[in-house]
């Protein structure tokens, strides 16, 4: 029962430290427990305020679990944030099987591919052309990308290659 109080810790914590390196922006992963809190946008509003964060220096993430079970109050809770002026972005893009169903009446931000499709990019022509899929999805959407675990000088070179905006 602590996840909401933990995780606006962190979110805090987070803003705190964006106050401290004004060049940054932060990511921040959201529990499902605080997306489904009604009062979670409202908690938000206030530790922006308090920590005079600019709502664009940061990006919430979120699975995209809880979307699929619950579509309609998950649009609903991303467009009270995105009113903040918050980025929101689909967390482990790529794992599901059902992401791009619930992508077209989602209005995230940003799409972070999952680790296992970056992990073997550099010498895996399947998962090149899995992220190449998303990349283009994600412009034609008008959408940032973000590449997990990039790990290494040659992953980097391919995402960069591919087009993801950041890594």
């Amino acid at each position: 029962g602590l996840i909401d109080r933990l995780g606006l810790l962190v979110l805090h914590k987070a803003c705190e430290t964006a106050q401290q390196w004004p060049s940054i922006k932060l990511s921040v992963n959201i529990s499902p427990v605080q997306f489904r809190n009604p009062a979670f946008s409202g908690h938000i509003a206030d530790i922006l305020d308090a920590t005079q964060t600019p709502p664009e220096r940061l990006r919430l993430e979120m699975t995209e679990g809880y979307f699929i079970q619950h579509p309609e109050r998950a649009s609903a809770a991303i467009d009270k944030l995105k009113q903040l002026g918050l980025h929101i972005a689909l967390d482990d893009f790529g794992r599901g099987l059902s992401s791009l169903t619930y992508l077209k009446s989602l209005s995230v931000s940003h799409l972070k591919i999952d680790g296992e499709l970056v992990r073997d990019l550099a010498g895996n022509p399947r998962s090149q052309a899995m992220v190449t899929a998303i990349v283009q999805l994600a412009q034609a959407m008008k959408l940032k990308t973000t590449a997990e675990c990039v790990e290494s000088e040659a992953i980097m070179s391919t995402v960069a290659k591919l087009g993801v905006d950041y890594g």
